[in-house]
């Protein structure tokens, strides 16, 4: 089996439908289409990153709102005065 043979199968081997982080790559013989399922799918994985990554950003932003503004007994102050 030739060097690329082997790499191609490794690469393929590797279902990106199982790991959802890897790069889908496949040699159909149409460089337009293998760049583009390449590209497509890169950004498809970095929209769930960055996707990940605000959904944590926004639940310490609430927590550390939320931590300043209650007291001890989990209550807001500006609730006091009704």
């Amino acid at each position: 089996m030739k060097h690329s043979e082997k790499e191609k199968t490794t690469l393929d081997s590797l279902s990106p439908k199982l790991n959802r982080n890897m790069i889908a790559y496949h040699e159909t013989g149409d460089l337009f289409a293998d760049t583009c399922e390449i590209v497509e799918s890169a950004q498809s994985i970095a929209y769930a990153a960055v996707d990940t990554i605000l959904v944590q950003r926004n639940w310490l932003l609430g927590k550390r709102i939320a931590i300043e503004c209650l007291n001890e007994n989990g209550k807001a102050d500006y609730g006091k005065k009704l």
